[in-house]
């Protein structure tokens, strides 16, 4: 595990504090938006992934934001919105699926039923256990 160096937390804070205050780019008028908190952990593993997985999983977290419920379809038409093909789908769905990211359950000519799974955070071997 890294140790917590002040020294570099002072150097970004400084360098934070000088940089002008932008604001954050909103939403227009009618424009549809990524709605979070998504886990940074379950992100990060996500774009550890090859290939358009982490296309997928925006598309799985925009599309349950919309619906307000953890399993989703998902549909071919949406992931063509993020570039994704029916190809890459499959590869990215089980890719999130052994990363333990998602559950899938594959259905007969139908869209699958995806599931999102909180990420585990499992300590480095030979870490221990760090309170």
């Amino acid at each position: 595990m890294t140790e917590f160096n002040v020294d570099d937390f002072i150097s970004l804070s400084s360098e934070v504090d000088s940089m002008a205050r932008t604001p954050i780019p909103g939403k227009g008028p009618n424009e549809q938006f990524l709605r979070g908190p998504i886990p940074l952990h379950w992100l990060t593993v996500a774009c550890s992934l090859p290939g358009k997985s982490l296309q997928v999983s925006l598309a799985i977290w925009f599309k349950a934001s919309l619906t307000k419920n953890g399993t989703v379809l998902l549909g071919n038409s949406l992931l063509a919105k993020f570039g994704v093909q029916p190809d890459a789908k499959r590869r990215a769905l089980k890719a999130l699926e052994k990363a333990g990211l998602i559950k899938v359950v594959r259905r007969d000519n139908k869209n699958p039923q995806v599931t999102l799974l909180p990420c585990v955070i499992t300590p480095l071997e030979g870490e221990g256990d760090q309170r």
